[in-house]
């Protein structure tokens, strides 16, 4: 069935109880979480996202996103396809990419789930949003989550609630705008550009854009561009200079061995000459003594021209592994933002979603129906995106729910008709609106934070 039927009480020690329940649940341990996702033949898929350690060394791990191309940008190999994959297999693939690219003769890589795309839950609920997805999330569980169903308060004028989503809808959009244009500068810092291009703006926020709110954030943004880029240039120039420095002091040093040598050789052969002279009796032992003394302060002097080349080897080496570091820091701190603040926007775009699905409900109620609260039953609609078509169907209960799930929940009075069928049909024709401005992102993908 897909329908359950609730009295006109709410169930507040039910919901309390889930919510304890699943708290408990959110704090096992990376390993439970990774474990359960095999035993359930959890697919990766954009905008989970995973947690990445190079066992051999000792940084920390990092999390790495599945982006909308289905790969993450892992550390020297660049993009490896993981989705579609299950963990066990996506470490696998990853770990043959690194043999492959000769970057590790036998890698010891760690791959595990930090956070799966969340859950969605809509409608007639208390707290309706994004929650963080855990394996055997249930729509009964999911709805604990968001508070359970709305309860019997007194209703709030059908028309002030809509003017009040309406309003919602107009802040989540300067935030939409917001969030665009800081990442837009980010994009435009990873290219080292001192503008901030429109293409540089992501797709699925496009349709939300006013031309005066982008100025008015674009100027801002500016500011931080401009400054962040000279100041990295700035740096670079004096860690290039240092290095050609250092590269010209080493080849002085060489250069003088070079004629070292050279005078080892001319004091050889003149110790050699001034034997057989000594031998014949034309030359002095003390002669031939100076000149042993003076091929040995030339070889010492080599020694010591040796420790200079490499001491000034060492010093280059330095210089360059600084420029390489500042460059990789800054890119990996470019590519951490560029990923928060894609993040951030998807999920300020899913709640103005959730926000428009509202006003549509909303549009369809009257304030008698808001204050009637008895007698209800409780339906539900799921939409899932596989990453191909988006299904939308009726659940239960104990409907399992997977990553990036859109729980819809309706509550009907008696005599009352499901509305559904209207509202599959809208939701559908608004996803089909929004695929057609969506950006294939190879850096990062969807994802969100628990509420």
């Amino acid at each position: 069935m897909s329908t359950q039927r609730y009295s006109g009480k709410p169930l507040h020690c039910a919901v309390a109880t889930i919510l304890l329940l699943w708290s408990l649940s959110s704090a096992l341990a990376a390993s439970s979480l990774d474990r359960e996702a095999e035993d359930l033949e959890i697919l990766l898929a954009p905008g989970d996202t995973v947690k990445f350690d190079i066992l051999d060394d000792e940084k920390d791990p990092i999390d790495l996103m599945i982006s909308d191309s289905g790969e993450i940008q892992a550390p020297f190999v660049g993009g490896v396809k993981i989705s579609g994959l299950t963990l066990r297999a996506a470490l696998q693939k990853v770990t043959q990419r690194y043999i492959e690219s000769e970057i590790f003769r036998k890698p010891r890589i760690g791959l595990s789930v930090a956070e799966y795309r969340p859950v969605f839950v809509i409608g007639d609920v208390q707290s309706p949003g994004s929650y963080s997805y855990q394996p055997k999330l249930t729509i009964e569980k999911a709805i604990g989550l968001a508070g359970g169903q709305i309860t019997s308060k007194p209703a709030e004028d059908p028309f002030l609630q809509r003017a009040r989503v309406r309003g919602q809808l107009s802040s989540l959009k300067a935030n939409i705008i917001a969030e665009a244009i800081a990442y837009a500068r980010v994009t435009a810092q990873l290219e080292n550009r001192v503008e901030i291009l429109d293409s540089d703006i992501p797709a699925m926020a496009r349709p939300y854009m006013d031309e005066s709110l982008v100025n008015l954030y674009r100027e801002i943004e500016l500011k931080i561009l401009r400054a962040d880029v000279k100041g990295f240039v700035e740096q670079r120039e004096n860690l290039k200079e240092g290095l050609k420095e250092a590269e010209l002091s080493l080849d002085l040093f060489n250069k003088l061995y070079g004629k070292l040598e050279k005078a080892i050789e001319f004091t050889k052969a003149d110790l050699d000459r001034a034997k057989g002279l000594q031998e014949r009796g034309i030359q002095t032992l003390s002669n031939v003594s100076n000149i042993e003394r003076q091929l040995t302060n030339e070889e010492a002097r080599m020694l010591q021209v040796l420790t200079m080349i490499s001491d000034e080897r060492r010093g280059v080496g330095q210089q360059k592994r600084e420029l390489s570091s500042l460059e990789q820091t800054r890119k990996m701190r470019l590519l951490d933002e560029l990923q928060k603040r894609n993040t951030s926007l998807a999920t300020i775009i899913f709640e103005r979603r959730t926000a428009e699905e509202q006003l549509v409900l909303l549009s369809t109620m009257s304030e008698e129906e808001l204050k009637d609260n008895k007698q209800v039953t409780l339906e539900f609609m799921v939409r899932r995106d596989n990453g191909r078509e988006t299904n939308i169907f009726r659940g239960n209960t104990d409907t399992l729910l997977e990553p990036g799930d859109v729980v819809m929940v309706r509550m009907l009075r008696e005599g009352e008709s499901s509305g559904f069928s209207k509202l599959g049909n809208t939701l559908s024709q608004s996803d089909n609106a929004k695929d057609k401005t969506t950006e294939v992102n190879s850096k990062l993908a969807i994802s969100s934070s628990a509420k």
